[in-house]
């Protein structure tokens, strides 16, 4: 196995730790993409390709059924289809939001191992990379919300120091404001006052509303 295959499979696999459910979809089409897929690894590549025909029909520029195509056109031996409809799918993304980011990275190591691109396979792995650090922070703030419902504010201060480190203190205005209020709330004082520096004066105001004086 080549080098860039080796670091493709690893991409891949990687990119099935963080993507579990994450295209979990329901009805009619998803049926027929799941049903795809599965003629897919039995080699049934003719009636997989109309699968993914059929739901682009009906759901344009799913990049599920596009990939599903892709990866019918290759097992045909149609390297310059697969290629084609990869690119597309690469092209939709960069010009517009991309509606399903998991199967586009899957589409892009695909692609540069057809095209032997090692480029585009290390910018495969930042898109994993940012998409494992999107995920990271959804799950850190799914948690501190539900520590601050149960009354457990050291829990969520905790949380947030998690937080802090994933996003390498790169925090957006919101999150020093909702650190500020965990740490002061449980006196962990050193590190509220690093935060409230960094308030803007409008969150400060918002701040000694709540609080009344700030004092550390």
């Amino acid at each position: 196995m080549s080098k860039l295959k080796s670091l493709s499979c690893l991409l891949l696999m990687s990119l099935l730790a963080i993507s579990f459910g994450g295209c979990v979809m329901t009805g009619s089409k998803e049926d027929m993409l799941r049903s795809g897929n599965a003629d897919l690894k039995t080699g049934n590549y003719k009636l997989a390709d109309r699968k993914g025909k059929k739901v682009l029909h009906g759901w344009e520029n799913n990049h599920q059924a596009m990939l599903l195509r892709a990866k019918s056109a290759y097992g045909q031996g149609d390297v310059n289809q697969a290629v084609e409809v990869l690119t597309q799918m690469d092209h939709l993304c960069r010009k517009d939001f991309c509606p399903n980011e998991t199967a586009h990275i899957e589409g892009m190591i695909l692609l540069a191992n057809l095209k032997n691109d090692e480029e585009l396979i290390k910018k495969s792995q930042g898109r994993i990379d940012d998409l494992k650090r999107t995920l990271s922070l959804q799950q850190y703030n799914t948690l501190m919300d539900y520590y601050v419902d149960q009354g457990r504010p050291k829990d969520a201060a905790a949380t947030f120091d998690k937080l802090r480190v994933a996003t390498g203190g790169n925090l957006t205005t919101e999150q020093r404001m909702q650190g500020f209020v965990l740490y002061y709330s449980v006196f962990e004082l050193e590190k509220a006052k690093g935060l409230y520096r960094e308030l803007t004066p409008r969150q400060k105001t918002q701040v000694k509303r709540q609080f009344g004086e700030i004092q550390f």
